[in-house]
């Protein structure tokens, strides 16, 4: 229902996705049949989902990121240097979790910043 083809004679044939989701993630594949023979051409489309970001303490005292349901991954980091390892979390819907816990001995406050090709964000906390 939201995918409707375009073809004019006087322009080249269009395909156009309305509300684009990871449903319509895929190959798509373009064959035009004239009379010097049948052409093909594919394109991959690849849904980019931003992840949900979240910052808060543990029962530890220590700040933790989470980017949650991106696709693809998100990359987590702090403004101060720590010993974190991101752990990554895979979904049935393609899309992966990140979290990382913020580890240093003393703060007094940390930023997280997350990276993806959807956008960049931060936050900060004081645990």
């Amino acid at each position: 229902e939201s995918i409707n083809w375009k073809f004019r004679p006087d322009q080249d044939p269009t395909l156009e996705i309305q509300q684009v989701g990871r449903a319509h993630e895929g190959s798509y594949t373009c064959e035009v049949v004239v009379a010097e023979g049948n052409f093909h051409t594919s394109y991959y489309l690849t849904v980019l989902v931003p992840p949900r970001l979240t910052l808060y303490c543990d029962d530890q005292g220590n700040p933790v990121c989470k980017a949650a349901a991106g696709k693809p991954a998100a990359q987590i980091s702090w403004v101060l240097e720590n010993n974190s390892t991101p752990k990554e979390e895979g979904h049935d819907d393609g899309t992966v979790t990140v979290v990382s816990k913020f580890t240093a001995y003393s703060t007094n406050g940390t930023t997280c910043i997350v990276s993806h090709l959807a956008g960049n964000w931060s936050k900060s906390i004081a645990c």
